[in-house]
C-alpha cells in the first residue's frame, strides 16, 4: 500500500473510533471534564463607608484628618515606623463607627488567581484588627501594586470569625 494510502486510511480509522466513543464519554462536571471550565462570570466586590473622612498623613499618635484632628486607634500597643498598610489606609478614607467608635477603612484586595470570578476587591476592614493581625504575621505587612494578597485577606478575615 502506498504511503498516501496509509495515511487515509489511518485518518478515517481514527475519526470512525472519534464518532463511535464520543456518545460514550460523560459530559457536564465530571473528572473528565478538566480541561473545559464553567467558570463564573467575572464580577466586582466594591464596599463603601457610611461617614468617610479623609487623611493627610499618619503618625504614632493615630491617623491625622485633612482637618487636623486626630483620630486615635486604641488597642494598638506599637505602630511601626514604616505601615504599607496605613499608607494605603491614609491613600483612601476612613470613618470613625458612631455606634462602637471603631475605625474602618477600605483596602484593595489582589484576587491574583486567573480562575477567581472577582475582579476588582476593595473591602471596608477594621484597621486596628488589621494593624494587630499584620504584627503577628509580618509577611502580610504589604500591599502590591494591585493591592493586599487574598491570602492574607482571607487569614484576617478568619481571625475576625474563628470557628
Amino acid at each position: 500500500m502506498a504511503r498516501g494510502g496509509k495515511i487515509l486510511l489511518s485518518t478515517t480509522f481514527g475519526v470512525f473510533l472519534f464518532a463511535v466513543s464520543w456518545p460514550l464519554i460523560p459530559h457536564g462536571s465530571t473528572d473528565l471534564d478538566c480541561c473545559v471550565t464553567d467558570l463564573p462570570p467575572r464580577h466586582d466586590v466594591i464596599e463603601s463607608l457610611r461617614f468617610p473622612r479623609r487623611l493627610s498623613s499618619w503618625s504614632r499618635d493615630g491617623l491625622h484628618t485633612v482637618e487636623g484632628e486626630i483620630i486615635p486607634l486604641p488597642g494598638v500597643e506599637t505602630r511601626p515606623e514604616q505601615s504599607p498598610i496605613l499608607d494605603e489606609v491614609v491613600h483612601r478614607c476612613v470613618e470613625v463607627d458612631p455606634d462602637n467608635g471603631r475605625v474602618y477603612g477600605l483596602l484593595p484586595i489582589d484576587h491574583w488567581c486567573g480562575n477567581d470570578p472577582i475582579a476588582l476587591h476593595l473591602a471596608r476592614v477594621d484597621v486596628v484588627a488589621v494593624l494587630r493581625f499584620v504584627s503577628t504575621d509580618p509577611e502580610c505587612n504589604s500591599i502590591g501594586d494591585a493591592g493586599w494578597d487574598n491570602y492574607c485577606f482571607d487569614k484576617y478575615e478568619q481571625s475576625m470569625n474563628p470557628k
